[in-house]
């Protein structure tokens, strides 16, 4: 009777027990990261009774988690390109939807400006028409500045974000660290608490969203986690203690995130992370943000030096060439050392030039007349000049005079968008007329025209120079008279100051004939011994907007982009090229999404808590239980028999 009371009993206990873990399933249906638990149960060691071997019950083994590493790992590193994928996707979606505010178009305000210079062209001497065009001239400096004033403000966001996730990611190692330590107290997985693995196998989950790592799994349970993709030695948990990720801004480039692991006291470059949130957000600022950044500096670059190269060549009311209408001058700050002499620095970008944005150092020596300037890092890359020299996307223009030993530092300050400013505040200063007029001479026997095609800033030679010293567009004035041969074939440019021969040449029908930076064509045939005139303007002439022409030409010009379109056309291309990174962000994490579907219905299927699979066993749980009570009952009944006979 001993033995079928003590199966009895062992029965009891374990269904008991039994029953005690599916109520603990039902109960944390909902926890996140808890594995489904089974117990196992055994058969005790039968006994051998008169040669019979008569069983002797059951036991509880273990209570075991439902748990697969290969189905963890796989939804581990799924979720962590979700991670990736959506948080690009996401960071990508701000910066289209910034350019597609209407209100912050920067095609509508280029348009605007050019809409202004129209208006000036159609009433040249107007005082509120030019007006108007100064201030539509600050209203789309002042709309690039603040397209790149959200820009920064994204990138600032971005790099507080990451440096979040980082600083969260050292915090999960740590917590990670502090469970091994727990852990290490058993020299087996199957001693270990189950809560306690579920808890390590959260914190790795929670890692891998914020950074794709890899966990290797001790015997007794506790992990070393890796950095990466593959198992490296770039660890961030090493048994019980954690290392650091750390973030700063790049030395040469500020725009640029630098991760770093930290090992005790030693840092390294930390491999280039290749998923998580952490991953996703410098993906972003590698690609689609400074991308978009580069491409609209480009667009502020052309479009400065081409509205300033064009200015510049006219004549203001004052009978003066234009000064520049917009500036760049502020992407670098000039520092200016001990100087002695009165040199001063002026900085504008080089149109369709990449900046590097690079510390350098200008320099003047008397024994050569040269300045010097040079990448402060790199002492090997550098040019010389006098007056103006580039480097690095920079041009830089000089003036006053120097004294040997003379130095200026250049610090990278602003992007082109952000150092965008309107310079001329006088509407006389607008450059509305041509440096130039052209005529023929009322003896000539044909009634051919001469036709000014273009001027532009003349090729620096000894002639032009000694002729403009030092402002070469001088040259472009100079009064110059141009004398057929008799067989109109032949011609000779006469300096009318001289009366000297300047130039000659050959001329076939339909060609041009260029000098000082002017070009001219002529619309008929050339008789013998025709004369025209080339006269440059030196007086205000109110109804010249023949500058103004040039300067409005240039906003349908498709070749000031190297063959990239217009203005509108390389912004409206600027805005596809972030639509199209916006649509693949999207298919990504589309596609992600379903791996990672399928990687959770894999992990539910393994280790999640099934109500109907509970609610089953909950019943046959049961039924053992009260099957085994009713041995017990049988037992007593049986000894109360045995006692009763007398």
């Amino acid at each position: 009777m001993a033995d079928l009371l003590s199966t009895g009993i062992s029965g009891v206990r374990t269904y008991q027990r039994a029953l005690a873990t599916v109520g603990n399933n039902i109960a944390n249906v909902d926890t996140d990261g808890y594995s489904r638990q089974r117990l196992d149960i055994a058969d005790k060691t039968s006994v051998n009774e008169g040669g019979l071997n008569i069983g002797n019950g059951v036991t509880a083994v273990r209570v075991q988690r439902s748990y697969d590493s290969f189905v963890a790992e796989n939804l581990r590193s799924s979720q962590s390109q979700l991670s990736k994928h959506q948080t690009t996707l996401d960071y990508t979606t701000q910066l289209e939807n910034l350019l597609a505010d209407q209100q912050l178009s920067l095609s509508s305000s280029v348009d605007g400006f050019f809409a202004a210079v129209q208006e000036v062209s159609v009433s040249p001497s107007s005082g509120s028409a030019r007006q108007n065009m100064l201030n539509l001239a600050q209203t789309t400096a002042s709309q690039f500045n603040t397209v790149g004033a959200q820009l920064v403000r994204i990138e600032q966001t971005s790099y507080n974000d990451i440096q979040a996730k980082v600083s969260q990611l050292n915090q999960f190692a740590s917590q990670l660290a502090n469970i091994n330590s727990s852990l290490n107290k058993a020299s087996n997985i199957n001693k270990q608490p189950n809560q306690l693995l579920d808890l390590r196998d959260t914190l790795i989950q929670d890692m891998s969203k914020l950074m794709r790592v890899v966990a290797v799994e001790r015997a007794n349970g506790s992990v070393d986690v890796h950095m990466g993709d593959v198992p490296s030695g770039q660890y961030l948990v090493q048994g019980n203690k954690s290392n650091r990720v750390t973030i700063a801004r790049s030395a040469t480039n500020p725009e640029e995130a630098v991760l770093m692991a930290t090992v005790g006291n030693s840092s390294q470059a930390l491999n280039q992370p290749v998923g998580g949130s952490i991953a996703g957000i410098a993906e972003f600022r590698g690609h689609a943000l400074t991308s978009l950044r580069n491409e609209l500096d480009a667009l502020v670059q052309v479009f400065v030096g081409e509205v300033n190269a064009a200015h510049t060549l006219g004549i203001d009311a004052q009978g003066q060439f234009g000064g520049d209408l917009f500036s760049l001058a502020n992407i670098y700050a000039v520092t200016p050392g001990t100087n002695t002499g009165t040199a001063a620095v002026t900085l504008s970008a080089v149109p369709n030039a990449t900046i590097d944005k690079l510390a350098m150092n200008l320099s003047y020596s008397s024994s050569t007349g040269l300045y010097t300037l040079a990448d402060a890092a790199d002492a090997a890359q550098f040019v010389t000049g006098t007056s103006e020299l580039t480097l690095a996307g920079v041009k830089v223009t000089l003036s006053g005079v120097p004294q040997d030993g003379d130095s200026f530092s250049l610090t990278s300050n602003k992007r082109p968008i952000d150092a965008l400013q309107a310079l001329v505040t006088n509407h006389t200063h607008i450059a509305s007329g041509a440096p130039v007029s052209v005529s023929r001479t009322s003896v000539n026997t044909s009634a051919t025209r001469m036709v000014l095609e273009g001027y532009s800033k003349p090729v620096a030679t000894a002639a032009n120079t000694a002729i403009g010293a030092p402002d070469r567009r001088e040259a472009l004035r100079q009064n110059i008279d141009i004398e057929f041969a008799a067989d109109a074939t032949a011609y000779i440019l006469k300096d009318v100051a001289t009366s000297s021969t300047i130039a000659s040449g050959t001329y076939t029908p339909g060609s041009t004939i260029e000098h000082n930076g002017w070009k001219v064509s002529f619309n008929g045939t050339i008789e013998a011994n025709d004369s025209f005139t080339v006269r440059g303007n030196n007086t205000y002439q109110a109804g010249d907007n023949r500058n103004l022409l040039s300067l409005i030409s240039l906003q349908g010009n498709k070749d000031i982009f190297n063959g990239g379109g217009d203005f509108t056309q390389v912004y409206t291309d600027t805005i596809s090229h972030l639509g199209s990174s916006l649509v693949q962000s999207a298919v990504g994490r589309d596609a992600q999404q379903i791996i990672v579907d399928q990687a959770q219905a894999k992990r539910d299927e393994t280790s999640a808590v099934s109500l109907d699979e509970e609610a089953a066993n909950l019943l046959r749980f049961q039924q053992a239980y009260q099957a085994s009570a009713q041995i017990i009952s049988t037992a007593n009944k049986l000894f109360d028999t045995i006692l009763d006979i007398r």
